[in-house]
């Protein structure tokens, strides 16, 4: 799957990379997680669940990272519901 000429694969591997990196940045693991949650593509479904879920154990280490944890957390109330939970994640991606 390509979007904006890019490859899910290759944003994948450096998100994957970056977190191999920092992996106590839950910045990266939330920003993996939308992004492949807008996907709405099944395969992708459980590295982004997983992904987010380790993102909400981590402890914020600034204030940006305190605000991306307020979101990831509203994201993952949605994770029953894969339709609302793409429509959040597109809205967020495209604000």
């Amino acid at each position: 799957m390509r979007m904006l000429d890019a490859s899910v694969e290759a944003g994948t591997g450096f998100y994957s990379q970056a977190i191999a990196l920092d992996p106590d940045n839950p910045a990266l693991r939330y920003f993996l997680a939308l992004g492949l949650i807008g996907l709405d593509d099944p395969d992708r479904a459980a590295l982004a669940w997983q992904q987010l879920e380790v993102a909400l154990e981590l402890t914020p280490r600034d204030a940006l990272e305190s605000g991306i944890m307020v979101e990831a957390a509203e994201l993952q109330a949605l994770s029953s519901d894969r339709d609302a939970a793409t429509a959040w994640a597109v809205e967020r991606l495209t604000r």
